[in-house]
């Protein structure tokens, strides 16, 4: 099998281009319908963490509010959360009351 056609190279190349072209057809396939299945639990799962993060700020921004103040790994904890939050997309009351709060030097 030493010589090599340049038919035979051309069947070779052929045929692995096919191979390729199917293969990544049936992944993408299957990609998206993995996806599609789990979007609602992915969805839910946005939802929870959303809300899981609103309740941590609005507990520590009480808890500042009635005169605690944070210690440094709490006050990290926060900024984390604040970031998180704010990478979530979430802009309401929240955001207002940490602005707020940073004003008045109460956090930062």
């Amino acid at each position: 099998m030493g010589n090599w056609t340049i038919d035979q190279i051309n069947g070779v190349l052929v045929y692995l281009m096919g191979l390729v072209g199917v293969l990544t057809t049936v992944y993408t396939t299957i990609k998206k319908g993995i996806d599609k299945g789990f979007k609602p639990i992915n969805d839910k799962i946005d939802k929870v963490d959303m809300n899981s993060t609103k309740n941590y700020l609005v507990a520590r921004i009480s808890d500042i509010k009635q005169g605690q103040v944070l210690d440094d790994i709490s006050r990290e904890r926060f900024i984390e959360q604040y970031d998180h939050y704010v990478h979530l997309k979430g802009n309401s009351y929240i955001t207002l009351e940490v602005e707020k709060l940073k004003k008045e030097g109460k956090i930062w």
